[in-house]
């Protein structure tokens, strides 16, 4: 940029009455860091998790005023020492949670013989684990479970397979207290369940024509909701308000440049696309996404990652972003800084909602706890005032001839990023002091996009 270019543009945002606190990020070690606590899933309700290592199946506490495994390991109770490990690697899967307004329970491949694989369940009753396998279950493997706690029965999607060669034979989605299956069709993946509604997402991700629907499991009946051009993956149909009846559809698009979240709402009978989002980092793919709900509103939580081919050096993130486009948030949780991030999970302590992720150091499997800034009172949640001022609250950013951004009005501690319109971040620093200035002279002419915790501007650089 030369010294004789200039800008200068306004922008305006509205804000709380009262004035939010910025958001700092908090990524802690909360496992023990001696003992591998692998793929943990989390039971939010009734504050518990869950994993399988090589002695079984174990289930521990979280505290719920500080969102800590109770013991670190993770291993409070050892619930089944002889579960299907085979069944496991079948589905790519290890225990999971089936929720109900009756209770959270584990559900797990369970085996009676070598081949012969049930459901297993382990339910808290009276203060003490107890693992039941499931009645009328022989060779299905469960892979996913209800989490919805206001459910009637739980629900749980399970794979048929043929035990002599471990072929999968169709899908089946059932409960723990009926001995009754239902068969899915069409044959697509998916199942899982839908918060709100008694029924499976389904998707077909790897051929054309790719698609998304939802499966009713009481009509047995299956509605399109949704075609697509390029390959769909982690397709998820949720409530738009948490207990509303709008819901909403997303799923990750592998478009060519980078991955996108594709958003469709649903409005009466018919569902329209609204938005298609990037997460804006150069980490071009979004692996295992799933949602949350805070303060009625929903959200997202993921992995960015390198693609194949990209460079090494790119190591993964979590974020997590809102699916209302008004104020859309997007927050990188876990530190910006080299390490191994997978298996994200939500759980809700008293004051907010905190994601974990699996680090693998040294063959170890750690987990790490984020703070999401969500609580009430902090910039990071743009849906925590009730009423917006009357008044409207602006920040400046003047180019003052010398490759340098003025910023005035944002608070001193608040992270801005510059990034480009392809989602790479090119420039991220805190502010100092509510009056600044930020070197741009890096960047050429064009269009960027320019990010605070409340909104993303448009940011114009000429000659």
């Amino acid at each position: 940029m030369k010294k004789s270019d200039s800008i200068l543009l306004f922008l305006f945002v509205m804000i709380a009455p009262i004035q939010p606190q910025p958001f700092v990020i908090t990524d802690v070690v909360i496992s023990d860091s001696t003992e591998s606590l692998p793929d943990p899933e989390i039971d939010w309700p009734g504050n518990h998790v869950c994993f399988a290592d090589g002695d079984g199946i174990w289930v521990g506490s979280i505290d719920k005023a500080t969102g800590n495994f109770v013991p670190k390991n993770g291993k409070g109770v050892l619930v089944d020492s002889t579960p299907s490990y085979r069944g496991m690697q079948a589905v790519a899967n290890g225990p999971e949670w089936a929720m109900s307004r009756n209770g959270s329970i584990v559900i797990y491949p369970d085996s009676v013989d070598n081949t012969n694989i049930c459901i297993g369940t382990a339910k808290l009753v009276n203060g003490g684990w107890v693992a039941q396998r499931l009645p009328n279950s022989s060779n299905r493997i469960p892979y996913f479970g209800s989490y919805d706690d206001t459910y009637e029965k739980d629900g749980i999607s399970c794979a048929s397979y043929n035990p002599a060669t471990m072929a999968k034979t169709g899908t089946k989605l059932r409960n723990s207290t009926d001995t009754t299956e239902i068969a899915v069709t069409p044959v697509m993946s998916g199942h899982r369940w839908i918060k709100g509604m008694y029924a499976v997402s389904l998707s077909q991700e790897k051929q054309s024509p790719y698609k998304v629907g939802i499966f009713n499991a009481t009509t047995q009946v299956y509605t399109e909701v949704a075609s697509f051009i390029d390959p769909v993956d982690q397709s998820w149909i949720v409530p738009l308000v948490e207990g509303g009846s709008t819901y909403a559809l997303w799923c990750v698009e592998k478009k060519i440049d980078q991955d996108e979240i594709a958003i469709y709402i649903q409005t009466g009978n018919t569902w329209q696309k609204t938005d298609s989002i990037q997460i804006p980092t150069d980490r071009k793919e979004i692996f295992s996404p799933e949602p949350f709900w805070w303060n009625g509103k929903a959200y997202i939580f993921l992995v960015a990652r390198a693609r194949t081919g990209q460079s090494a050096s790119l190591y993964s993130q979590v974020w997590i972003t809102s699916l209302e486009s008004q104020n859309r948030l997007f927050r990188m949780v876990s530190k910006d800084e080299a390490g191994s991030r997978g298996d994200p999970e939500v759980f809700y302590t008293n004051t907010e909602p905190v994601i974990y992720y699996t680090e693998i150091r040294r063959g170890v499997n750690i987990i790490h706890k984020c703070a999401t800034g969500l609580s009430s009172g902090t910039s990071a949640h743009p849906f925590n005032a009730v009423k917006l001022s009357n008044q409207n609250y602006f920040f400046s950013i003047t180019n003052a001839n010398d490759g340098f951004l003025r910023i005035t009005g944002l608070l001193a501690g608040e992270q801005v990023r510059i990034i480009d319109l392809r989602g790479r971040c090119l420039i991220q620093r805190i502010v100092p002091s509510p009056a600044c200035s930020i070197d741009i002279s890096e960047l050429g002419a064009g269009a960027y996009n320019f990010l605070t915790p409340f909104n993303s501007q448009r940011l114009i650089i000429g000659r």
